[in-house]
C-alpha cells in the first residue's frame, strides 16, 4: 500500500473563508447603501411634500387674504351707491320743492317778504317782513291756500326796530303731499 501524499487544504480554507467575507462583507455594505438610499429618498419625498403643502397654504392663504379685501371692496362699493342713490334722492326731494316755493312766492304780496323758510317733521316755517301792516291779512290768505299744506297758525308779530313788522308762520304739510 502505497502511501499517497498528504494533501494542504489549509490555503484552499483559507480562500474561502476570504471569498465568504467578503461577498458577507458585500452583502452588508449593499444592504447599507440599499437602507441610506431608501432613507435619502424618503427625507426628499418628506420634503417635497413639506414644501408642497406649505406652498398650498401659502395659496390658500392668499386667496383668502384677496377674498376678504374683494369682500370689503364690494362692502365699500355698496355704501358707496347707497350713499349714491341717498345724495341722488335727497336732490331729487330738494329739486321737487322748487315748483312748490316758486308759487309760494309768487302768492305772497308785494308788500311781504321772507327772512327764513324752514321745512322739519312735515311742518314749514317761514320768518318774514311786511312793510304795512295791511298786508298781513293778504299774506293769511294767500298762505291758507298754498299747495300741498293745510292752514297754518300764525306765529309770533312785531314791529322791529327798523319799522317793518316781523311776522312767523307755521304750515302744516298735508298727509297726501308729504312726499313732494
Amino acid at each position: 500500500m502505497v502511501i499517497s501524499p498528504s494533501v494542504n487544504f489549509l490555503p484552499w480554507r483559507r480562500i474561502q473563508f476570504h471569498r465568504c467575507l467578503q461577498r458577507w462583507g458585500l452583502r452588508v455594505c449593499m444592504s447599507w447603501l440599499i437602507c441610506g438610499g431608501m432613507a435619502f429618498y424618503a427625507a426628499g419625498y418628506w420634503q417635497a411634500e413639506r414644501q408642497v403643502s406649505e406652498i398650498h397654504r401659502l395659496a390658500e392663504r392668499q386667496i383668502h387674504q384677496q377674498l376678504v379685501r374683494r369682500d370689503q371692496q364690494l362692502k365699500a362699493n355698496a355704501q358707496q351707491r347707497a350713499r349714491a342713490q341717498k345724495r341722488r334722492a335727497m336732490k331729487e326731494a330738494t329739486q321737487a320743492w322748487s315748483p312748490r316755493l316758486f308759487a309760494l312766492s309768487k302768492q305772497l304780496p308785494q308788500q311781504a317778504w321772507l327772512n327764513a323758510l324752514s321745512y322739519r317733521r312735515g311742518t314749514l316755517s317761514l320768518t318774514g317782513v311786511l312793510t304795512q301792516f295791511s298786508a298781513l291779512s293778504v299774506l293769511e290768505q294767500e298762505l291758507q291756500r298754498v299747495s300741498g299744506f293745510m292752514p297754518g297758525k300764525a306765529g309770533e308779530i312785531h314791529r322791529g326796530s327798523d319799522g317793518f313788522w316781523q311776522f312767523q308762520y307755521q304750515l302744516s304739510e298735508a298727509v297726501h303731499n308729504a312726499a313732494p
